[in-house]
């Protein structure tokens, strides 16, 4: 994994949930993680939260197909979802599901190498995301 000023987190199986824990840093935050299964394939997504933000400070979500190598991407999120939904807290997996969605959605295949977009907008609860790398 690529150090992008992210938090990085030890490996934890869940799918939707919710789930607090103390990370690096002693960083304490709500980590949302999913599987969402598409066109014949599984993708793996999670909340990120960049290291030097506190509290509901920006978001950001790391994408990969499963059992794909290299095929990690990682995004932030544009506008901060704390700032522009009051939804978002008691709605934080079918936040990041809609993120995760509007990637896979944004996919690029050449010579048969599936690549995440380098920018894709998604739409959720009214408000319009940009997400970029």
């Amino acid at each position: 994994m690529k150090d992008r000023g992210l938090v990085k987190y030890p490996s934890v199986k869940y799918t939707g949930k919710v789930q607090q824990r103390s990370g690096y840093l002693g960083v304490i935050m709500s980590d949302v993680k999913g599987t969402l299964a598409q066109g014949g394939k599984s993708y793996k997504y999670f909340e990120t939260k960049p290291t030097n933000a506190s509290g509901a400070g920006p978001r950001g979500i790391e994408i990969y197909i499963e059992g794909v190598a290299d095929s990690k991407a990682a995004f932030d999120i544009k506008p901060n979802p704390h700032d522009n939904s009051k939804k978002y807290p008691k709605k934080a997996i079918s936040f990041y599901l809609a993120m995760a969605k509007g990637l896979v959605d944004g996919i690029v295949e050449a010579d048969g190498v599936a690549s995440f977009p380098n920018k894709v907008s998604v739409s959720w609860q009214a408000e319009t995301y940009k997400l970029s790398r």
